[in-house]
């Protein structure tokens, strides 16, 4: 599904792909998070493959609207790909407080490629698959 310039994807049950293009402005994150929420409907595990490579602006307005629109939803952890210093600094820092909300981390990685985003991924998988509530530490991402 495109919102505006942006891609989102359900790739599995436990799988959102969100590929950002340009600027994310306020207006478009509540429909972002309408269409998280319905994909992630009746799922208490859900991994999140997150693509800013091509991001542009992220403001203040729709950051605070998108770490609301986030918490209630299920998160057993998020890769980021292409992420700038500063653009990584606001993720941990959104994703953080959205941890003190829910009151269990989120693993959350930052890698260069997809590749290894995604081996990271399904080493998550496999780690939600063996010990769901302990699977929530953070784990290092791999090389």
């Amino acid at each position: 599904m495109r919102i505006n310039q942006h891609e989102v994807l359900c790739e599995s049950r436990d799988l959102i792909t969100i590929r950002t293009h340009g600027d994310v402005m306020e207006h478009e994150v509540p429909l972002f998070c309408r269409w998280l929420a319905a994909s992630c409907e009746g799922n208490d595990e859900v991994l999140y493959l997150v693509d800013v490579t091509h991001l542009g602006d992220l403001p203040s307005c729709a950051r605070h609207r998108l770490a609301e629109g986030l918490k209630p939803l299920p998160n057993s952890g998020v890769a980021v790909i292409g992420a700038s210093f500063v653009v990584r600094l606001l993720l941990q820092s959104m994703i953080r407080a959205i941890d003190l909300f829910k009151g269990r981390p989120a693993p959350l990685a930052f890698f260069s490629v997809e590749a290894l985003a995604r081996t990271w991924l399904a080493e998550r998988r496999q780690a939600l698959a063996r010990d769901p509530h302990g699977a929530h530490k953070t784990p290092e991402p791999g090389p």
